[in-house]
């Protein structure tokens, strides 16, 4: 949360704090000191409650949102050391 409120400081304050929600900073509401609620922006309720979303289907969304082969990325370049190609320990079952 970005910034917190007493209920009496939000009542005043409410455009502004809706307007800052919309914009992905949340704010915590207080009563008496204690937190007693939270205001989100549509876009983080909708993604709170959704659930989680399989590998999958983020892969596919991201894939349409970033041009992968615009991007010229080597693998290999990247992560070629990465692996220790030596052979394993003998075990026996």
């Amino acid at each position: 949360m970005s910034k917190k409120y007493s209920i009496a400081e939000a009542r005043n304050s409410l455009p502004k704090i809706v307007r800052d929600a919309e914009a992905g900073r949340g704010a915590s509401l207080t009563r008496r000191g204690k937190s007693v609620a939270v205001l989100v922006g549509r876009i983080d309720y909708e993604r709170l409650v959704s659930g989680p979303t399989s590998f999958r289907d983020t892969y596919q969304v991201f894939s349409r949102e970033v041009d992968l082969p615009a991007l010229a990325i080597d693998p290999e370049a990247i992560f070629g050391g990465t692996r220790d190609r030596a052979k394993g320990r003998k075990i026996e079952l």
